[in-house]
C-alpha cells in the first residue's frame, strides 16, 4: 500500500483497493428486507491503486 494510505489508516476493501469510513450519521433506517437497521448515510475514502480492477 502507498505510503499515503498508511498515514489514512486505510483497510484492504474485500473488493480490492483500500478504504476507510470516516463518516457515520446517527440516524438511522429499517430496512423491509433481510438487511435490518442500517445507516442513512456513510462517508468513505477508496483508494484503488494503479493496475487494480
Amino acid at each position: 500500500m502507498l505510503n499515503f494510505g498508511k498515514k489514512l489508516e486505510l483497510m484492504p476493501h474485500p473488493e480490492g483497493g483500500y478504504f476507510k469510513r470516516f463518516y457515520k450519521s446517527k440516524e438511522n433506517h429499517i430496512c423491509q428486507d433481510q438487511r435490518g437497521v442500517r445507516s442513512c448515510m456513510t462517508r468513505i475514502w477508496v483508494l484503488i491503486p494503479s493496475g487494480e480492477k
